[in-house]
C-alpha cells in the first residue's frame, strides 16, 4: 500500500502544480492543457499513462513515474507507451520518466536489436541534491519571498525527499517540513496536497523505532489511511473488487476440488460453470 501510496500522491502533485514540474524538468512549453491518460488500443486492451499533457499545438509531454529500479521490460512498456500515444494523438510526444530508484542499477537504454540502442529521456532524483535545494528554500524564506503554485520551488519541498543528501532520510523530512511550515504563499488546499506527499515518504521510509517519527507525525498531522480514503476512494474499491473476487476463485477452487456439482457451485459462487471448469 505504501508503494501505491506514493505513486498516486507524485500524480496528484503533479497535476496540481505542473509549471513547477515541468520547469524542474526542463520542459519549454507554450502552454498546459490536460490530456486523456487512457488510451484504448481495442476493445480488449487499453493502457493507463501517469500523466499527459498538450504543450503546444503539436505536442504532448507523458511523464511516466517510476519507483523501483527500471528494467528493460520497463522501457519497453514506455516505449510502446510513447508509440500508442503518438497514433492516438497524431501529435509529437515528449515523453520522461521520472525514476525516485538507484540510477546505478537502473537500465537506461532500449535495445532495438544488436546494432542499435534507443535512449530515454530519464530523470534520477537521486543524481539531483536535496542539500542544495534546501540552501535555495532558506534564503528564499529568509527574502520574505511568497511561494506561488507557479515556482519552481514548490517542488523542492516535494521531490527533494527523493535526491541524495547528507542528511538521513528523517533528517531530510524534518528539514524540508520545516521549511514547507515557514515558507509564506501557500494556500489550505496546496499545503494539504504537499503534507499528503510528505507522509507518503515518511509511511514508505521511516520505521517505527526512529527517534523523528513522533515529532514528524505532529509536524505532518495527517491521517495516512483516513487520507486514502477521502482521496483514492474509486482505488480503493477497485481494490476491495479484486480482493474479493480473489476470494470467490478461491473459494470455488476449493468446492471443486472438494468434488461439488459445478452447479451448485455456480449459485453459490455468483461464477458461471465455464470459469469454474477453468479452475
Amino acid at each position: 500500500m505504501a508503494k501505491q501510496f506514493e505513486d498516486y500522491c507524485f500524480k496528484r502533485l503533479v497535476d496540481k502544480f505542473p509549471v513547477p514540474m515541468l520547469k524542474y524538468l526542463l520542459v519549454q512549453y507554450d502552454k498546459i492543457e490536460p490530456y486523456k491518460n487512457k488510451i484504448e488500443i481495442n476493445n480488449e486492451y487499453r493502457i493507463f499513462l501517469d500523466y499527459v499533457i498538450e504543450i503546444s499545438d503539436n505536442k504532448l509531454f507523458d511523464l511516466e513515474f517510476h519507483s523501483s529500479v527500471l528494467e528493460i521490460f520497463n522501457l519497453g512498456h514506455y516505449g510502446a507507451y510513447k508509440i500508442y500515444l503518438r497514433v492516438d494523438s497524431k501529435k509529437y510526444v515528449l515523453q520522461c520518466i521520472l525514476c525516485t530508484a538507484d540510477p546505478e542499477k537502473s537500465k537506461r537504454q532500449l535495445f532495438i536489436n544488436e546494432y542499435e540502442e534507443l535512449d530515454l529521456d530519464i530523470v534520477f532524483t537521486l543524481e539531483d541534491d536535496a542539500d542544495e535545494k534546501i540552501e535555495i528554500m532558506e534564503e528564499f524564506i529568509n527574502n520574505n519571498r511568497v511561494l506561488t503554485s507557479t515556482d519552481i520551488e514548490i517542488i523542492y519541498l516535494t521531490v527533494a525527499l527523493y535526491m541524495k543528501s547528507k542528511l538521513t532520510k528523517s533528517e531530510l523530512l524534518f528539514k524540508i517540513d520545516d521549511l514547507t511550515n515557514k515558507v509564506k504563499g501557500l494556500t489550505d488546499d496546496e499545503l494539504y496536497e504537499i503534507k499528503l506527499f510528505q507522509k507518503a515518504f515518511m509511511k514508505k521510509f521511516i520505521s517505527d523505532d526512529d527517534e523523528l517519527k513522533g515529532e514528524l507525525e505532529k509536524m505532518i498531522s495527517i491521517n495516512a489511511l483516513q487520507v486514502m480514503r477521502e482521496t483514492f476512494p474509486e482505488e480503493l474499491r477497485q481494490e476491495k473488487e479484486e480482493a474479493m473476487n480473489v476470494g470467490i476463485l478461491k473459494t470455488a477452487k476449493t468446492m471443486k476440488d472438494f468434488g461439488d456439482d459445478f452447479e451448485f457451485i455456480s449459485k453459490r459462487t455468483g461464477l458461471s460453470i465455464e470459469e469454474i471448469k477453468k479452475l
